[in-house]
């Protein structure tokens, strides 16, 4: 149980939108990033998290310049503390 008297919900959905800033030799300039993701809470103390984001910039390579989509798959394993109340 939680100390404010609510309670976990067991699956979460996320969107994730913005923009960044690319500084390399061969790309500068504005970068936008998507992505969604979930979580699954096994426990009130762990939960399961899987996140697919597309970061898009701009590259100059070899005098020709065309645009990235540079996918990206993570997973982690969320722990929160105290482990109980």
């Amino acid at each position: 149980k939680m100390r404010l008297g609510g309670s976990i919900a067991r699956f979460d959905l996320h969107v994730d939108m913005g923009v960044g800033v690319i500084d390399s030799a061969t790309s500068r300039g504005a970068a936008g990033v998507a992505g969604l993701g979930s979580k699954l809470f096994v426990s009130e103390a762990l939960a399961l998290r899987i996140d697919l984001r597309n970061h898009v910039f701009r590259q100059e390579l070899l005098d020709e310049s065309f645009l990235v989509n540079d996918l990206s798959l993570t997973a982690g394993l969320s722990v929160f503390l105290p482990f109980s109340n």
